[in-house]
């Protein structure tokens, strides 16, 4: 379908699930999905970061609309692996947050693998997508919101421990920001 010259591809599909797997947990899960999104810990420079890091995401769901899927690719095929094992880990991390106590550290499920899945996997995510769609330029906006992503957590890191105290402290020192290897 074409508007003045603009081409809507089939993208869309992709980027209406990783929109509803980033975000619709969030419409379950209470008191603990305001305390995922509330970033009143963070400095200024956090601020302006996290806005930009909206900002890109929202370009990640619609930039999509204007690619096409190459089902015949073996792109397609990897990159729908990466979506849908980061999209089953995505879920289990939302789910993991919300039955945590918004009094404890979060350290079941996921979160022992690592202090940050919903960052992790929703990236993933979103990489999976860049391949299915042959987007270099959805896996170079990842990896500025990844830059993005980390400083912010840095400073999540210093907001836990004040809040949590010992507990995150050796939640920290038993499992890895990020991935096992990384």
């Amino acid at each position: 379908m074409s508007i003045s010259n603009i081409e809507i591809g089939n993208g869309w599909i992709i980027s209406l699930i990783y929109l509803a797997v980033s975000y619709l947990p969030m419409l379950f899960g209470g008191k603990a999905a305001k305390r995922l999104v509330d970033f009143s810990f963070a400095s200024k420079k956090g601020k302006i970061n996290s806005l930009i890091l909206t900002v890109l995401f929202i370009f990640l769901l619609v930039y999509p609309v204007f690619l096409q899927i190459h089902f015949n690719s073996v792109f397609f095929y990897a990159g729908l692996a990466v979506f849908i094992l980061s999209a089953i880990g995505a879920v289990t991390s939302f789910i993991n947050y919300f039955s945590t106590p918004l009094d404890q550290t979060i350290c079941r499920g996921m979160y022992k693998i690592s202090r940050n899945p919903i960052y992790v996997t929703v990236t993933a995510m979103g990489f999976g997508m860049a391949l299915m769609l042959h987007s270099p330029v959805i896996a170079v906006i990842l990896a500025i919101l990844s830059i993005l992503q980390h400083l912010i957590i840095l400073e999540e890191e210093e907001f836990c421990i004040n809040r949590y105290g010992e507990s995150y402290i050796e939640f920290r020192q038993r499992v890895p920001r990020y991935l096992p290897f990384f």
